[in-house]
This record gives structure tokens, C-alpha cells and sequence, in this order.
């Protein structure tokens, strides 16, 4: 969580190491969490004169909403729940 943090924190294209060092892990370890992210369209790689420089994904926004309407379709449920335990009168 602290590698897009730290990607979506910039708004730009940020080096391997400086993803490291703003989530407070290992160079090497930001590069294989990074790779996975990408495999997964959540962050994007770019060469930059033989260096890896990283970005938000496309798919990342999508992960926030998806998460959004999990939360409403969970309070909807429990609204529904709710006002049916509710004695009639009370309606």
C-alpha cells in the first residue's frame, strides 16, 4: 500500500528508488512490488534512458471505485436490514 501511495502522493513519474525510499522499503523490493502492480495495470513503467521510472496505472482510479460501491451495495444491505427488524409502527 505504501508503493501507490507513494506513486499517487507524486502525480508523476517517479525512479525506482524514490518509490523506495517514500514507502520506506528496500530498493529491490519496491522493484518486485512495482512489477507485480504492473503486471496488474495498477502502476506503468517507462524507460527512461535505461532506468525504470514509474507511474499511476490506468486500472489503479478503477480499484477506488470498485471499492466505493462495494462500501454503498454493504450499506444498502444493511439499511435494508435494518428498517425490516423495525416494528411496523415505526416505519
Amino acid at each position: 500500500m505504501a508503493v501507490l501511495e507513494a506513486l499517487s502522493a507524486h502525480g508523476g513519474w517517479l525512479a525506482t528508488n524514490q518509490v523506495a525510499e517514500a514507502a520506506g522499503v528496500g530498493r529491490d523490493q519496491a522493484r518486485r512490488i512495482l512489477r507485480t502492480l504492473a503486471e496488474q495495470s495498477w502502476a506503468h513503467r517507462m524507460d527512461v534512458d535505461g532506468r525504470d521510472a514509474w507511474t499511476i496505472g490506468p486500472r489503479l482510479p478503477f480499484l477506488g471505485l470498485s471499492y466505493q460501491e462495494t462500501l454503498l451495495r454493504r450499506a444498502r444491505a444493511l439499511e435494508a436490514d435494518t428498517l425490516a427488524a423495525l416494528p411496523r409502527a415505526d416505519r
